[in-house]
């Protein structure tokens, strides 16, 4: 069960960023069934490695990105095209690139950290 928190910002929420690794649990699985049911916009950013779970069909597009690519920039271009052809505001579109690029990033020294 979602917590009124959760679902009050999923209600609020002009969109939804999940980026989706191996160590996702289910939590966020219920978290964007609900986005689903209230008709968010959602960005799966997924990655590699993470199998094509029956759950992630329910996406389309899938972006996905690999910890030990040295381009996590790439993954935040191409949403940011897919956002453009969906008419998001442009200050929606940066507002969403940057938290992607940050996301990306502190994934990146998550992976290093562990080395």
């Amino acid at each position: 069960m979602l917590s009124d928190q959760v679902r009050a910002a999923i209600e609020q929420s002009d969109c939804v960023l999940a980026i989706i690794t191996s160590s996702t649990g289910p939590a966020m699985e219920k978290e964007l069934n609900y986005a689903l049911g209230k008709g968010k916009l959602i960005i799966p950013v997924v990655e590699q490695g993470v199998g094509d779970h029956s759950f992630l069909k329910k996406f389309n597009p899938i972006f996905r990105f690999s910890r030990f690519d040295g381009n996590p920039g790439q993954v935040e271009s191409q949403v940011l095209v897919f956002l453009k052809q969906q008419k998001l505001a442009k200050e929606n579109r940066q507002a969403l690139g940057a938290i992607i690029g940050i996301g990306m990033g502190l994934l990146l020294l998550s992976g290093l950290a562990k080395e």
